[in-house]
């Protein structure tokens, strides 16, 4: 009974680690590559714990610096709206979403879910170990950081790794529309106006009296 009890306990743990491990993480929707003819849809990941959204797709095998090239010049159709201003991710925040997914580091790699196109083996950063040269990255079949050269090891063999896109914030958030805002400033000017009137008329009337 008292084995069955731990057994249970146990099992228990486990659930709610993988409930804590996904719990930053939400699909807010998806969206296309406006560079692509295909038109083919891919998530949009919300990272609550780094305010951040991954475009859940892989960019396959290339250069440190093709790979930043991609990033900075993708343009995600979501929701009617062209999103630009995507970057790699620091490895710090590879790192993170490592752990978020439940990852060990020196163990098994985690599961993906709730990412369908997260691969296993090197992924490069953002971060620059050396510039001009050597860049990090980070191993989700390990779960480390690795260092990098840029472009080709000093024995001529081209340097690739795997590539994932952020972008800051919820891209889901609701942006408040220029109408919205003018109505509301030019409501807070005629309350303004209404009190500094009123504040006058008041004055007037006291020297009136006076």
């Amino acid at each position: 009974m008292k084995k069955l009890t731990l057994l249970l306990v146990a099992a228990v743990m486990v659930v709610s680690f993988s409930a804590i491990a996904h719990a930053d993480l939400s699909v807010v929707g998806t969206g296309y590559m406006t560079s692509d003819p295909t038109q083919t849809q891919y998530q949009l990941i919300y990272d609550s714990a780094q305010n951040i959204t991954w475009y859940d797709y892989t960019n396959s095998l290339n250069t440190w610096q093709n790979q930043v090239n991609w990033a900075s010049g993708l343009t995600v159709n979501f929701k009617s709206q062209s999103l630009t201003g995507w970057s790699l991710p620091s490895y710090s925040e590879l790192g993170v979403l490592y752990s978020e997914l439940g990852g060990t580091a020196g163990l098994s790699p985690p599961p993906t879910m709730p990412f369908q196109n997260l691969n296993g083996g090197n992924y490069w950063s953002g971060d620059e170990l050396v510039p001009g040269y050597s860049a990090w990255g980070f191993n989700f079949t390990i779960g480390y950081p690795f260092v990098g050269n840029e472009s080709a090891n000093p024995l001529g063999g081209a340097a690739y790794a795997q590539a994932i896109a952020i972008r800051p914030g919820d891209v889901a958030a609701t942006p408040i529309p220029g109408t919205v805002l003018l109505f509301a400033s030019g409501l807070a000017g005629l309350v303004g106006m209404k009190w500094r009137l009123g504040h006058l008329t008041k004055m007037y009337s006291n020297l009136l009296r006076g």
